[in-house]
């Protein structure tokens, strides 16, 4: 699920990340993160995705900043990903760092 190089976590959702899924991966990605400096979370294969999944990463991300691990992902979200951030209100309330978090905008701190 994971690689390490050089104190650098990869994590890798591989599958859908909803409310039947989640569980299976929150405590993973939470202590890969916790060990790591720097992490980043790949979602490209992840084909499916609730509400549920949303707050497992924006958990992971609060998790991150309060450990001080630099924690990105991989690629700006698109399609369901984006969908489901809008749906659910979270560009509409979208400070520049949740921006620059989940839409890989730049000029945001």
């Amino acid at each position: 699920m994971s690689s390490y190089t050089d104190h650098r976590t990869t994590v890798s959702i591989n599958t859908a990340l909803t409310i039947r899924t989640c569980q299976d991966y929150i405590c993973d990605i939470v202590s890969r993160i916790g060990a790591s400096e720097a992490a980043t979370i790949d979602l490209a294969a992840c084909d499916d995705v609730d509400i549920t999944g949303v707050q497992v990463i924006e958990a992971a991300r609060r998790f991150a900043q309060r450990k001080g691990v630099d924690l990105r992902l991989a690629a700006p979200v698109e399609g369901r990903w984006l969908d489901v951030l809008e749906l659910g209100g979270f560009l509409e309330a979208a400070t520049p760092a949740d921006r620059a978090f989940w839409l890989h905008e730049t000029g945001v701190s």
